[in-house]
């Protein structure tokens, strides 16, 4: 799941290991986690993005082991100059 999260969510190396190293168990990837994107803004059902822009996760054998609520994806964004110096 963490492969699709990071494809999925333009994950760089340094998020993914901030993600991964929390401690809150609602933050963590459990066995049968669900990952659910969506285009389409939660809180504005009419207004929709060109990519999958808000992400949940629930947790459906234990539903205290997941948020359940919808977070915004934010991908990284570099200029020209960044990337050459990638």
């Amino acid at each position: 799941m963490w492969a699709v999260r990071i494809v999925m969510e333009g994950l760089t190396p340094e998020q993914y290991r901030e993600i991964d190293n929390r401690k809150n168990p609602k933050e963590k990837m459990n066995n049968c986690q669900i990952l659910q994107y969506t285009r389409q803004n939660p809180e504005n059902p009419l207004h929709r993005e060109p990519n999958f822009a808000w992400m949940r996760t629930v947790c459906p054998w234990d539903m205290t082991l997941s948020k359940n609520e919808w977070v915004e994806i934010k991908r990284p964004k570099y200029t020209s100059a960044q990337l050459l110096d990638i």
